[in-house]
């Protein structure tokens, strides 16, 4: 595996198939405010025309993106690690290829990873609030904290155990965090990278929330993941229709909580391995750890999964 080291910050691109999007997405970064960045893009495997197009930019600007080789890693998750593994830089973030980051994104979020009163060795993350958009870049949404009502400021551990309040493609991490993130062993529990990101500075360092959209993020069928309205009907109807699929979601949080503590040699006491067994307890006593560790998700009518399920 090549490392490529830069003193700049290295923007991760992990792309799929993305011809469809992929150049108002490269195109945004290169309208950026910001100029000391360089691009590093994996592709998984296209079939279509996406690396004509990266072929394309990289020659036309080669100072600004950098393809990487590398066998198909076969998810996102995965491919951000590899690129994850593959750069040093002071500075990560993490760029979808179907996204379009508005022009002072990485401008904003650089100053207030600038504005952290912290160690080096400190792992440490700024994220930010999206706006959502449908296909054609017409938004939904102009906040998604407030469309799917996730309390993103909230970045205790006892509320990132159970939800993700920071999007990939909207953090900034610094080389400390990445550092401690490579030291997983066991990626097949793990749900996300950024997630797992976060896992990691919400215990051993700083998360910064930045409240102001910096990316239209974009809805469409493709999508890894996605932006859902919050709403209690709608929910209800899911915790009636989808027990298995909740069930399911809810166990992935608990292993990935339990690959966590681990990977970290977390004390048993600690909110994540007392999360990590929370299985071998009794509902009664599950119902009891949630109230005392605070253990929760946002809103209310995503904490009853929770509660019934885990």
């Amino acid at each position: 595996m090549n490392i490529y080291h830069t003193s700049e910050i290295a923007i991760l691109m992990a792309v799929f198939n993305g011809e469809k999007f992929l150049e108002e997405q490269l195109d945004s970064l290169l309208a950026q405010t910001h100029s000391a960045w360089t691009a590093y893009i994996h592709d998984d495997g296209s079939t279509d025309g996406t690396l004509s197009i990266l072929e394309n930019y990289a020659a036309r600007y080669p100072d600004r993106f950098v393809r990487i080789d590398g066998v198909p890693t076969g998810s996102s998750r995965d491919n951000f690690f590899y690129l994850f593994q593959c750069v040093d830089a002071p500075l990560y973030m993490c760029c979808d290829q179907d996204d379009v980051w508005l022009p002072d994104k990485i401008e904003q979020t650089l100053r207030r990873m600038q504005e952290i009163d912290a160690a080096p060795e400190k792992p440490c993350m700024v994220y930010t609030d999206l706006t959502v958009a449908d296909e054609s870049l017409h938004v939904i949404a102009e906040s998604m904290d407030r469309y799917q009502k996730l309390n993103m400021a909230d970045a205790g551990i006892s509320h990132v155990l159970v939800q993700n309040v920071a999007t990939g493609c909207t953090m900034m991490a610094n080389r400390s965090l990445r550092d401690r993130m490579l030291q997983l062993r066991e990626p097949d529990s793990v749900i996300m990278h950024d997630w797992w990101a976060a896992l990691v500075a919400a215990q051993f360092g700083v998360m910064c929330y930045l409240d102001r959209p910096t990316i239209l993020y974009r809805q469409h069928s493709g999508n890894d993941t996605g932006a859902q309205q919050a709403g209690l009907r709608l929910y209800l109807d899911k915790l009636f229709h989808q027990k298995k699929e909740i069930h399911d979601s809810v166990e992935a949080f608990r292993k990935q909580a339990a690959v966590f503590a681990e990977t970290f040699s977390l004390p048993e006491d600690s909110v994540v391995a007392v999360y990590a067994r929370i299985n071998t307890f009794s509902k009664c006593k599950r119902l009891k750890i949630y109230r005392k560790y605070k253990i929760k998700k946002s809103p209310l009518q995503r904490q009853l999964g929770i509660w019934l399920f885990g």
